[in-house]
């Protein structure tokens, strides 16, 4: 199975760099990164030492229900060079654990595992696996920060899947 993660939304990424919100109308608070390794979600790497970064409210749910929710992500201040096109976990993360969460097309929780970094392609694809499931969520277990969203990649498309 091709497994894709997909970038943060291009309208959630313009409204923190442009008009300085974040998914809950939160102002953003710019800072200068003191020792660098900030999981941008908007690059999908650790950020570097004197990098300017925010830590901004995301949701990457579009229906109200009681599974909608926000988590803290850090992202750069203004544009960047974009996640990989690759789509699996980068090396970087390989030491941290990851909450793996399936939900429906209706954006309903099905099940969740946790893992760590190291085997997070084998769960995702077996989440991935179940026909219900249209889409799974990675967060860090620790803190809860979104990571990704990943989604079946049609047989024969090239989407950027592993």
């Amino acid at each position: 199975m091709s497994i894709k993660m997909l970038p943060l939304p291009a309208e959630f990424l313009e409204r923190v760099w442009i008009q300085r919100r974040d998914d809950q109308a939160q102002e953003v608070q710019p800072f200068v990164s003191t020792h660098g390794g900030e999981a941008l979600r908007c690059c999908v790497r650790p950020a570097l030492a004197g990098e300017h970064v925010a830590l901004v409210s995301f949701s990457p749910f579009v229906r109200q229900n009681a599974f909608k929710e926000f988590g803290p992500i850090f992202m750069h201040t203004t544009p960047c060079e974009g996640p990989p096109r690759t789509p699996a976990l980068p090396v970087d993360f390989d030491g941290s654990n990851f909450s793996f969460r399936a939900y429906s097309a209706e954006q309903v929780i099905i099940d969740a595992t946790l893992a760590p970094g190291a085997r997070a392609r084998d769960a995702i694809a077996a989440l991935l696996t179940r026909p219900e499931v249209a889409h799974v969520d990675a967060r860090f277990a620790g803190y809860g920060c979104f990571l990704a969203r990943f989604v079946r990649v049609p047989e024969g498309a090239d989407g950027g899947a592993c």
